[in-house]
């Protein structure tokens, strides 16, 4: 079929990609997760400088999303009709994501996300800069939304992003991840490396939605 033809085609260019990008550095562990209360020390801009920066990425991400969303108003974003929040909580791999130019050169990404007892989600992210083998941490909160596999992000004090979980594993070890801005996707997989079947199963479901595949980079090679 088109689709499986251009799920096929899209892995291969995504294999290709880590032949070209990954293969070139050398994929280290991470450190320990640090302690909630001190994520995102490693890349804190100046005071002087963050509400610029804030200012900018806020004006620059409003344009993309409203020009991105009003080119590929075809795409399905529904969530999981069901979704068992505490077993998606702990250590997830990324595996696969929409090429974003300010990541490009993160690599070993993990998120850990964690219930709080006030029912909210702490989400830790980290991964390391190839270039200067620094580790770079961020956190972030979410609550609850109404829709089943939808997570409400505060990014910074007046911006709030969805957190959209659109494909589920039954055993919940690998997710595909969206936003309500097309901007956004991920593959995430509990294990460091995934299959290659199953990997070509998710950029299969993610092509059946919609989804351009020419922007999806894959970021650790399947096994």
């Amino acid at each position: 079929t088109e689709i499986g033809q251009g799920a096929d085609t899209a892995y291969a260019q995504m294999t290709a990609d880590v032949d070209g990008r990954v293969h070139r550095h050398a994929l280290r562990p991470l450190h320990p997760f640090r302690p909630i209360g001190v994520c995102g020390a490693d890349f804190a801009p100046s005071r002087r400088k963050f509400p610029i920066v804030i200012t900018l990425y806020v004006l620059a991400f409003i344009i993309a999303s409203l020009l991105y969303r009003r080119r590929h108003r075809h795409i399905d974003m529904r969530t999981v009709r069901r979704l068992e929040l505490e077993r998606y909580m702990g250590r997830w791999y990324e595996i696969a994501r929409y090429d974003r130019p300010f990541e490009r050169r993160l690599r070993n990404i993990e998120a850990r996300y964690t219930l709080r007892a006030d029912g909210n989600v702490e989400m830790e992210r980290a991964g390391i800069d190839i270039r200067t083998g620094h580790r770079h941490t961020s956190c972030r909160h979410a609550r609850r939304t109404q829709r089943s596999g939808r997570l409400r992000v505060k990014n910074f004090i007046f911006l709030h992003t969805d957190y959209c979980i659109l494909e589920l594993d039954d055993q919940y070890q690998w997710a595909l991840v969206g936003s309500t801005a097309p901007l956004r996707l991920q593959i995430l997989s509990r294990q460091p490396r995934i299959r290659r079947d199953t990997l070509r199963h998710i950029v299969g479901l993610a092509e059946r939605r919609g989804y351009p595949l020419d922007r999806l980079r894959l970021l650790r090679a399947p096994q």
